[in-house]
């Protein structure tokens, strides 16, 4: 009775919709995917586990490789390897995720930013007791949205992740490595040739970073990593020595690049 009066309260004042969900969540102590008992967190230890976390991967483009392949690379990045150095993912898009995404990018739901960023960060310590903590970026930065989108959304979802995954690891966010300059159709729209050309001179480098080597750029879903391709071009030809991709979420259907 006293969680529905408030929640009655929470909504007759109209009050900021990612606030109304993060104290619905934190009264009900619910799971989000089955509705039982959740300790802590968003989902109880047996839906947690059943997420589409992604099996072995790829080390340079995140996609699955067989579990004999030994050097960690597909044959794609193999033959062809793209621009940027690495790309650590989590889950992949499908399911219950592709709806969580949705459900913080486009309704505003913006409490899953800690989730999804906390399970990065996890993701990307792994990958650093596997490599060296030497392999760590000096720079973690989002990547950005043009004005008129930022004002249309009201925020930028992948700098949420970003910062809060930056404050768990322990390396510098900043906000305004790379800049959009170019106002482009919806990615999703489009397909693999679209893409490529929608998002050709889309991104500029701020030249205040030029001394850094090693940046990570963190977006909310990797899809045919054109953005990442685009973006990483640019930092390698400012003359960065690595550019890594950090996202919680990539697809693993369609053409790449």
């Amino acid at each position: 009775m006293v969680i529905r009066s408030v929640c009655q309260l929470l909504e007759s004042i109209k009050v900021d919709k990612w606030l109304n969900g993060e104290l619905k969540l934190l009264l009900g102590h619910k799971c989000y995917s089955c509705g039982l008992s959740a300790d802590e967190g968003l989902f109880c230890d047996f839906c947690l586990r059943s997420l589409p976390y992604l099996p072995r991967a790829c080390r340079r483009c995140a996609l699955p490789i067989s579990p004999i392949q030994d050097v960690g690379l597909c044959g794609r990045c193999i033959s062809q390897p793209p621009s940027f150095t690495g790309m650590t993912a989590v889950f992949s898009y499908e399911g219950l995720i592709s709806q969580i995404i949705k459900r913080y990018k486009f309704d505003g739901e913006l409490y899953w930013s800690r989730f999804l960023a906390e399970q990065l960060a996890i993701k990307c310590r792994e990958s650093f007791e596997l490599k060296g903590r030497g392999c760590a970026p000096e720079l973690i930065c989002p990547a950005p949205l043009h004005p008129h989108r930022l004002r249309a959304r009201g925020f930028n979802q992948s700098a949420l992740i970003a910062k809060r995954v930056a404050r768990i690891l322990d390396i510098p966010y900043v906000s305004d490595v790379l800049k959009r300059v170019r106002s482009t159709k919806n990615q999703a729209e489009l397909n693999l040739g679209q893409r490529k050309q929608n998002l050709r001179h889309a991104f500029d480098f701020n030249e205040n970073y030029k001394s850094i080597k090693r940046l990570a750029v963190v977006d909310d879903v990797v899809t045919t990593a054109s953005t990442a391709e685009e973006i990483s071009k640019l930092c390698v030809k400012i003359g960065l020595e690595s550019v890594d991709i950090w996202t919680p979420c990539r697809r693993l259907s369609g053409k790449r690049y």
